[in-house]
């Protein structure tokens, strides 16, 4: 049985890219071949990703493919067009038809595209993937999360967008103004949102509930400002120690960006209207 291969970057798995890989299985199964996904760890040193490399291989393997292959783009870099096709699909994966989108790019220099592929084995080329006529990419997606525009970007993606870390000790600042958080560090390349407070909802390692939280991401300018990005969420009605587990925070939709108050007690009054507005609008979020 040979093997078709399913061509692309894959930043997000989102709704474009489940359009790709199905349409890849399909015609697999049609044709009796294996599926393969091959694409790599990392991507531009200058991009930040909008999946870890771990959801991406997760979001991949639900979507049904017999195998995923993570290459390291250092190995294939200055392949040719014409080496990438006869070493790695042909020689290396034994790829009878390739998949790809319309804008895919590969060889040294990007000198390989969609056109050039068809010429050096079989290929299908699938077009672009609207979603109420918006043009649906992994480009387009960043640019509404760095906006703030989290609703619409999730709609672009499919999925909610998530922040996975370990809870470590920080300063402690939310117990000392009554909201205690759980706080997380986020990976350099893992794409960052705008400076503000966040409607989250929360997992934690080891528990299959869903936490209400509100989460804010920034510098915390009105207590300690510094030049430090962190991620600290305050779990409504929870207060057991979760120090070095894992936990899972989905950002549901911005409430506000961040600001810097002129007294602690502005701070804290301002958080507890975050929070109830939050608790009050997540009625119309749960089951979406």
């Amino acid at each position: 049985m040979g093997n078709l291969v399913i061509l692309g970057n894959f930043d997000g798995v989102h709704l474009a890219h489940k359009y790709l890989i199905e349409k890849a299985i399909e015609y697999a199964k049609e044709n009796n071949l294996k599926t393969i996904v091959y694409t790599f760890k990392t991507l531009k040193k200058d991009k930040e990703y909008i999946l870890s490399l771990d959801k991406r291989k997760e979001a991949i393997k639900a979507l049904g493919v017999d195998k995923i292959v993570f290459d390291d783009f250092e190995r294939v870099k200055k392949l040719s067009p014409v080496e990438f096709v006869e070493s790695i699909l042909k020689k290396e994966l034994n790829v009878e038809v390739a998949f790809c989108g319309y804008n895919y790019t590969f060889g040294y220099m990007k000198e390989g595209n969609a056109k050039i592929l068809q010429k050096l084995i079989k290929t299908i080329v699938v077009d672009e993937f609207r979603l109420d006529d918006k043009l649906v990419s992994s480009s387009k997606i960043r640019e509404l999360l760095y906006e703030g525009n989290i609703e619409k970007a999730c709609r672009l993606l499919g999925r909610k967008l998530e922040y996975e870390g370990i809870v470590v000790k920080g300063r402690q600042l939310g117990r000392l103004i009554g909201f205690p958080t759980a706080n997380i560090k986020l990976d350099d390349n893992r794409i960052k949102l705008p400076n503000g407070v966040y409607g989250t909802v929360t997992k934690i390692e080891g528990d299959s509930r869903e936490y209400l939280s509100v989460t804010n991401i920034g510098n915390n300018p009105t207590i300690a400002e510094n030049n430090n990005l962190s991620i600290e969420t305050f779990i409504y009605n929870f207060s057991e120690d979760i120090y070095g587990k894992r936990i899972c925070v989905k950002i549901l939709k911005m409430i506000r960006k961040e600001k810097k108050f002129n007294t602690i007690d502005e701070l804290k009054n301002q958080i507890k209207l975050d929070s109830d507005k939050w608790e009050e609008e997540y009625v119309r979020y749960k089951d979406k």
